[in-house]
C-alpha cells in the first residue's frame, strides 16, 4: 500500500475509534426492567407520559439515588398525573406567579406507600422525596432511604431552583 493511500486510511480509522469510544462512553445506562421502578412500571406505556427512570443519581459527593420521573405531553396526561398522584390545581394568578418565578419546582415529602400524598410525619425514612414542576408538567420522585438521602435531595433541588 502507497503512503498516500496508508495514512488517510489509517486517520480515518483511528477516528472511527474514537468516535465509537466516545459514543459508548456516553451512551444512556438503560437499567433492566427487573431494576426500575414499580411506578416506571406503572406508566411506561402510557401513551400521554414521557417516563423515565435513572438509577443511580448523583445527588452530591456521596449520595446517589434512584429517580423515577413523569412529564405529562397532553392534557390528558396531566390529568392522569394530578388524579394518580394526589396533585391540586393551582390557581391561574399562582401559576401565573410560579412561571414569572425562577423557581418553577416544588419539593416536598409523600409516603413510600402512597406517592403524592401527604408526608408520613410520624417516621421521616418512610417518605421519598417529591419534586413537582406545575409549569412543565413534570414530577420526579427521589428514592430515599434514610433523612441523610432526604437532606441531601432537598438541598439538590433547592439549589437547582437558585440557578
Amino acid at each position: 500500500m502507497k503512503a498516500r493511500t496508508f495514512w488517510p486510511l489509517l486517520l480515518l480509522a483511528c477516528l472511527l475509534t474514537a468516535a465509537t469510544v466516545a459514543g459508548i462512553k456516553l451512551w444512556p445506562r438503560i437499567a433492566p426492567l427487573s431494576e426500575v421502578s414499580d411506578l416506571y412500571l406503572h406508566y411506561e406505556s402510557n401513551p400521554h407520559l414521557n417516563v423515565a427512570f435513572i438509577n443511580d443519581f448523583q445527588v452530591n459527593d456521596s449520595i446517589s439515588v434512584d429517580v423515577t420521573t413523569l412529564q405529562a405531553l397532553d392534557s390528558s396526561g396531566w390529568e392522569t398525573l394530578k388524579k394518580d398522584l394526589h396533585i391540586v390545581d393551582l390557581s391561574p394568578k399562582a401559576l401565573e406567579m410560579i412561571a414569572q418565578s425562577n423557581c418553577s419546582v416544588g419539593v416536598r415529602l409523600t409516603p413510600k406507600n402512597d406517592i403524592g400524598a401527604p408526608c408520613d410525619t410520624t417516621n421521616s425514612d418512610n417518605n421519598y422525596v417529591f419534586a413537582l414542576d406545575y409549569i412543565n408538567h413534570t414530577v420526579g420522585i427521589f428514592y430515599t432511604k434514610n433523612e441523610k438521602e432526604i437532606d441531601a435531595v432537598m438541598h439538590y433541588n433547592y439549589n437547582q431552583t437558585d440557578k
